[in-house]
């Protein structure tokens, strides 16, 4: 799929009364389970420098935290 056709499914058509549309927005700001694995399985196969473990410690812990989250949610 590409970007284009990636946008147009990321929104809802809404009818107006005058019988014109809208196209809504979705939210997709939240991770499938699939894209927090993909993204942790890139982390663990990737060489950092020291400067950037403490902030790259935090994101993992709030992607895990949320891939938890979701799996208790199924």
């Amino acid at each position: 799929m590409g970007f284009r056709e990636k946008l147009k499914t990321n929104k809802q058509i809404q009818e107006k009364s005058d019988g014109s549309t809208d196209f809504i927005k979705q939210d997709n700001s939240q991770l499938t389970r699939e894209e927090i694995n993909y993204v942790l399985g890139i982390i663990k196969d990737t060489t950092f420098q020291g400067s950037e473990i403490e902030r790259l410690y935090n994101i993992v812990y709030k992607l895990q935290t949320q891939y938890l989250k979701q799996g208790k949610d199924v």
